[in-house]
């Protein structure tokens, strides 16, 4: 009987041994397998994110948790006053009121994905010009990434107060 279950027990051992590693090689091909769909939804997102810049005919700015401009369209340069080579340079504090991104940061989580919410905003070009706005602030647009789009810009508002005849 000793021999009997000494066999058995190398028998199971070596049983173990080789499901666990058909067990490994099997995980392995589904990490490969979702990594490669991963990156390419990833890459489809990006290709979507950049044909919906490109084709906008409104200023769409796409930010990170920290303000700090990730990308922008044409329009959204021009309408700020900087070039595509400086847009990482600068936050979106530099060009809109205290008040308006409070709002927005009431809205956003890094991790829920809640409505569009509405506002109207003046923006201080690089200029300092001022130009008044209605912004939609979609949050969590793409994983950690807001998007600002702007409507109905207005033409160049003056700052100072109008003097009485």
């Amino acid at each position: 009987m000793g021999v009997f279950r000494k066999f058995s027990v190398m028998y199971a051992a070596r049983l173990k041994s080789e499901l666990f590693i058909a067990f490994e090689e099997a995980m392995a091909f589904t990490r490969r397998t979702l990594n490669m769909f991963r990156a390419r939804a990833r890459h489809d997102s990006e290709i979507s994110l950049q044909l919906l810049l490109t084709s906008s005919p409104d200023p769409i700015v796409l930010i990170d948790g920290a303000h700090r401009f990730v990308d922008a369209n044409t329009k959204a340069l021009d309408l700020f006053g900087i070039s595509k080579t400086n847009v990482m340079k600068f936050t979106l504090d530099t060009f809109l009121s205290y008040k308006a991104i409070a709002k927005c940061d009431r809205y956003r989580s890094a991790f829920v994905k809640r409505p569009e919410k509405h506002g109207k905003c003046e923006i201080r070009r690089l200029d300092g010009s001022l130009r008044s706005a209605e912004y939609i602030y979609i949050p969590n647009f793409v994983r950690f990434r807001h998007l600002l789009r702007f409507r109905n810009v207005g033409p160049q508002v003056s700052s100072a107060a109008p003097s009485e005849p």
